[in-house]
């Protein structure tokens, strides 16, 4: 009976051996690598931090954080009631982020459940992220029953896919827009996650390779590729398909405040454009250039810089 009592006080002894070695490195890479952050412009504020996790995790607590990202005289800030980090003390190179709303970004306020948030980030430098967050609301913006997000980093391409569900899109004058589900699969350059401003002023394109929008038995796909213009405008071309043009006119119309008469001037140009018989579908081009998005031959709204 005393040798398995003793090769398992022996076996803790060595864990807790290694938990505590392995738990100060942590802290003092956190340490290095919030201090890179912030020469790189990106700084972390907590009104309270504490670590914990002993003995199978490594904890890291923000209370009250602030998270503000400036490069090339432009800044990003987000707030949050509370930012925990948990990593399991045998794999520590993968990172769950809890975040407690209300939160903030960039003063626009987003009350949501708790979100989660994994980064995973392997020896080669690529690494991958997900999240998942519900009950989202962006004040005077949108709601969204369920948000989810994925980015994966391998080399020099970014990889990225998000979903929503549930989601309503608010518009001018109270009025809102209800969609089921939308879809969004697209790559650009891994430039975006070290400077994002220097590769969006670069030009940098996000090529969407599928965007899926659905609202009851009304489907919308579309394919492009997007980027900023040198005045920091949306630019680029999408190219879409709908089954149901009067369905999506309903979907559009609240977000680009057309009135009646625009709504049947844009489905008869498309009618007569853009009608294939053979599918029953309706398809279109969707272009932004030179501070303005068309859709077909009509123009839909002047677009101004993004920042």
């Amino acid at each position: 009976m005393f040798y398995p009592l003793a090769g398992m006080i022996l076996l803790c002894a060595l864990w807790c051996g290694y938990w505590y070695i392995a738990f100060s490195v942590a802290k003092d890479l956190v340490h290095s690598k919030r201090q890179e952050f912030l020469n790189q412009g990106l700084q972390l504020d907590c009104a309270h931090e504490s670590w914990s996790g002993f003995p199978f995790r490594f904890e890291f607590q923000c209370e009250t954080a602030s998270v503000q990202f400036t490069q090339a005289s432009e800044s990003i800030s987000l707030q949050s009631m509370k930012i925990l980090a948990v990593a399991q003390a045998y794999n520590p190179f993968h990172v769950l982020l809890l975040i407690d709303g209300p939160s903030s970004v960039d003063g626009v306020k987003l009350s949501h459940e708790r979100a989660l948030i994994s980064v995973a980030v392997n020896r080669a430098g690529n690494l991958d992220v997900s999240s998942e967050v519900a009950k989202v609301n962006a004040q005077g913006l949108f709601s969204s029953a369920q948000l989810n997000f994925y980015g994966r980093k391998i080399n020099d391409k970014l990889d990225l896919a998000a979903n929503a569900e549930g989601l309503t899109i608010l518009g001018p004058d109270n009025s809102f827009t209800p969609i089921t589900k939308a879809e969004l699969i697209a790559q650009t350059n891994a430039s975006f996650l070290k400077q994002p401003f220097h590769a969006a002023a670069a030009g940098e394109p996000l090529e969407i390779s599928s965007l899926k929008i659905s609202q009851g038995p009304v489907d919308f796909a579309a394919q492009g590729k997007i980027f900023l213009d040198p005045q920091h405008r949306l630019a680029g071309k999408l190219s879409s398909q709908t089954n149901d043009i009067d369905g999506l006119m309903n979907i559009i119309s609240p977000i680009f405040e057309l009135n009646d008469e625009d709504s049947a001037a844009i489905k008869n140009l498309l009618g007569l454009t853009g009608s294939d018989s053979k599918t029953n579908k309706t398809k279109a081009d969707f272009i932004a250039r030179e501070g303005a998005l068309y859709w077909g031959l009509f123009k839909l709204a002047d677009l101004e810089p993004l920042y």
